[in-house]
């Protein structure tokens, strides 16, 4: 069990580390000549009333490392792991989509060729919306990044139903990223539908699409979410960077208020903290878990700010993002050199430990490494490499080129060469003498 002198301890020696002193130094100029002192001051003092709370609550588990046992229990268990990988292509005058979800199932302590099993549930090499017959049904909305966004969380939820249902021999099922989205950025005006029979096949053929609104993101998504969490596999995502987030945090603040570990004023200044520096769950749980400890997972929603959720075109989002799945959310340290990840899980999930037992000791399959090492085998496998992305963009330039200097019109080839070279400070966009 973690105590005081260990967090102590384990603040000194990460001071000094890339994640801590990013955050320090990015306010370092406005501070005084003694900001580490008081940077590390300030750390031990939240760490301390976050450690005393989670003690108090009973909220601290540990898991044994125990490798030898641990892998002869799973002996002949199916387990599956599902990421996907987006192409990076940028073309001009084109909206053009690449995303591929790769499975892995593997089964302990088997050998032989059905020990394991790899296989692309999902392909889309699409267009966004330019062309007919494309992914979507409407052409008039131009953030593409978004959109591509919606296409990838969708497709890989499709492809994770797709493995289930195609192994359901498989107990746990990982992905890599979160499980539960938030579904609100893709509900603004706008957002165009996928089309009918896009829609029914990233649900796998098995729902039909009744309305206009089934084919929106926003409610095909949590029929996806509501798909999964319906298996008897157990589903979780495995997030390896957070971005930054503060939510768990903020929960347990506001707890530790009511159980008056703090006072109103310390909430307040270690608010402040954390806003100033930009200290993330992640990189404070680093400080407070041990090796092999994992916080009992909390549910909440992960759909954000209830007043900021959008409308939608008849007015009902509100009602449909309120009703997604909640998620059971834990964060797990593998060892010491590793910082803690977080685990999503569904509310509904009965058995979350034996969850975290395989992430945790997948993670410890390789030295020095610290996350599950068969979803970095499903990572390679669904990456699509630079070189692939490369050759189409510099295919379709070559093409592009073709065809304009066969039109013999000299503004044609002008646009076309200028639209190829072009990086935003060049002579294309320099102000006429």
């Amino acid at each position: 069990m973690a105590d005081v002198g260990a967090v102590r301890t384990r603040i000194e020696t990460r001071i000094t580390l890339g994640h801590f002193m990013a955050n320090f130094m990015r306010v370092a100029s406005d501070d005084s000549p003694r900001l580490q002192e008081t940077f590390s001051r300030h750390l031990f003092k939240v760490s301390e009333f976050l450690l005393k709370f989670l003690q108090v609550n009973d909220l601290l588990r540990e898991l044994p490392y125990r490798p030898a046992q641990y892998w002869a229990s799973c002996r002949g268990t199916a387990f599956g792991f599902v990421d996907g990988g987006v192409a990076n292509i940028a073309l001009p005058g084109v909206a053009p989509v690449g995303i591929r979800v790769g499975s892995y199932a593997v089964r302990p302590g088997v050998a032989g060729d059905d020990r394991e099993d790899f296989k692309i549930e999902v392909a889309v090499i699409d267009d966004l919306y330019d062309r007919p017959g494309s992914l979507h049904d409407d052409h008039s909305f131009d953030d593409l990044a978004k959109l591509r966004d919606a296409a990838r969380i969708v497709c890989e939820a499709s492809g994770c139903l797709g493995l289930i249902r195609r192994r359901p021999d498989i107990s746990i099922a990982l992905m890599h990223g979160p499980l539960v989205n938030p579904a609100a950025p893709y509900g603004t005006p706008g957002f165009p539908r996928y089309r009918r029979d896009a829609a029914e096949k990233l649900l796998g053929g098995d729902e039909h699409i009744n309305e206009n609104d089934d084919r929106h993101f926003v409610r095909l998504y949590r029929t996806a979410l509501r798909s999964l969490a319906a298996c008897d596999c157990q589903v979780a995502g495995v997030i390896e960077r957070d971005g930054g987030s503060q939510q768990v945090i903020a929960g347990y603040l506001q707890e530790m208020l009511d159980q008056e570990i703090i006072g109103p004023a310390e909430k307040k200044e270690i608010e402040g903290l954390l806003s100033r520096y930009g200290l993330s769950d992640t990189q404070i749980f680093d400080l407070v878990l041990a090796p092999g400890q994992y916080l009992a997972p909390v549910c909440m929603s992960r759909q954000g700010d209830p007043r900021k959720w959008p409308q939608g075109p008849n007015g009902n989002w509100y009602t449909t993002i309120e009703n997604y799945p909640r998620a059971l959310v834990s964060y797990l340290k593998p060892s010491e050199r590793s910082q803690p990840f977080r685990v999503e899980m569904f509310e509904a999930c009965q058995k979350p430990e034996q969850v975290l037992d395989l992430v945790f000791h997948t993670s410890r399959l390789l030295p020095n490494y610290g996350f599950p090492a068969a979803l970095d085998i499903v990572d390679k496998f669904a990456k699509i490499p630079n070189w692939m992305s490369a050759n189409i963009s510099t295919q379709h330039k070559i093409n592009l080129l073709r065809r304009a200097y066969a039109s013999d019109d000299k503004r044609v080839k002008e646009f076309a060469r200028k639209m190829l070279t072009a990086t935003g400070r060049d002579w294309l966009f320099r102000p006429k003498a």
